[in-house]
């Protein structure tokens, strides 16, 4: 699998309009090399280009290209832990304004797009 590098799609940046929220999310190392090759968009099913630089983790829109999360990675010794993500809060771009709603759909795009597991799309459990 080809690892998605920032400049195999046409992205915008984060806005400096954001929130910030803690993730404190605990990967193995088996994960991070696969939550690392990120993913590019095969069709236009698929709505997200996801690509890791650095110590980062960025989440885009695919028809669009926004940026909408940006995750940090911390790596010590054995541990690898997504420790916080930032979340885009221009409503021109990302209309929802709730961190739990987002820490919950930040999670469900590691864990089904990146890591293949079987999990459920999180319930809003709120009015938007």
């Amino acid at each position: 699998m080809k690892k998605a590098k920032k400049s195999d799609w046409e992205i915008k940046e984060m806005p400096s309009k954001r929130a910030e929220f803690e993730l404190n999310k605990s990967i193995s190392k088996k994960e991070y090399e696969q939550l690392s090759l990120g993913l590019i968009p095969q069709d236009m099913d698929d709505r997200w280009f996801i690509y890791a630089l650095g110590k980062k983790l960025f989440f885009h829109r695919s028809w669009v290209g926004s940026c909408i999360y940006i995750a940090s990675i911390e790596k010590k010794q054995n541990e690898i832990k997504l420790t916080k993500a930032i979340v885009n809060r221009d409503k021109r771009q990302y209309w929802f304004e709730n961190d739990e709603w987002d820490k919950k759909l930040i999670n469900y795009l590691i864990d089904s797009l990146l890591l293949g597991k079987e999990v459920a799309f999180p319930r809003r459990g709120y009015s938007v």
